[in-house]
Order: structure tokens, then C-alpha cells, then sequence
């Protein structure tokens, strides 16, 4: 058994190898392959349509909603993460992996229009349920 700082040198150490794998694996096998491309549109289109359907005068309780909600999913995303639950093929960039279209586009934009077209909680909750299962 290793002793504390032993062990601590150790996971350092595999940090750094790690790091560098994924910057290897990124340069070479994701950054401006098609999948590269597709994820960079399905961060931006989102919020392209969104601006297009948001209302404007609710502007400011909407982009609240959806900030404190993009900081959910990614915190969630960030923690399943962190315990090997997933991993990211492909990523839009190197150092934050769980910057996805998905977490910071996607859903989002999805739960924003939910939250202005279902101005109730007990619809927008039955609406965001039926989202979420399809």
C-alpha cells in the first residue's frame, strides 16, 4: 500500500498521461472531423431558433431560467462524468469534455421554450416530463 504522498504523486502522474492522451486523441481523431462540425451546428442552431421564438418581453425571466438550468445539466453531466457513468467520444473541446451541444444547446434552448410556452409550473412540469421521455 502507498503511502499518502505516494499515492497523491501517483494519481498526478496519471492525470498528466491522461491529459495528454486526450489531447492526442483530440487533435487527431475529433477536432474538424464531421462529428466535430455536427456538434459545433448543434450548439449554435439551438440558440439561433430560440432567439427567433423567444419572447421578448420575458426575456430576462427566460434567459434566468435557462442559465440556472444550463448550469444543472452541466453540473449533473459533470458529475457522471467524474464517475466513469459516461464518456465523450467526441468533444468540442480538449480541456472541458463535458462541454457538449447537448448540455450548453440543446437542452437549454428546450427547457427556455418550455418555460415560455407552458407558463404554469404544473405544465411546464407535465410538458418537460414528456419531453424528457421522448
Amino acid at each position: 500500500m502507498l503511502n499518502k504522498d505516494e499515492l497523491l504523486d501517483e494519481i498526478e502522474q496519471v492525470h498528466k498521461e491522461l491529459t495528454k492522451l486526450r489531447e492526442q486523441y483530440w487533435l487527431h481523431y475529433d477536432l474538424f472531423t464531421l462529428q466535430w462540425w455536427l456538434l459545433l451546428a448543434l450548439l449554435i442552431i439551438p440558440w439561433v431558433v430560440w432567439w427567433r421564438l423567444a419572447d421578448k418581453k420575458r426575456l430576462k425571466d427566460i434567459v434566468l431560467f435557462g442559465v440556472s438550468i444550463s448550469y444543472l445539466i452541466f453540473l449533473l453531466d459533470h458529475i457522471g462524468y467524474e464517475l466513469n457513468l459516461w464518456l465523450y467520444p467526441h468533444k468540442l473541446t480538449r480541456i472541458i469534455p463535458e462541454f457538449s451541444a447537448f448540455d450548453l444547446g440543446i437542452l437549454p434552448v428546450l427547457h427556455m421554450l418550455l418555460f415560455q410556452y407552458f407558463t404554469r409550473w404544473r405544465s411546464y412540469l407535465i410538458a418537460n416530463t414528456l419531453m424528457v421521455t421522448v
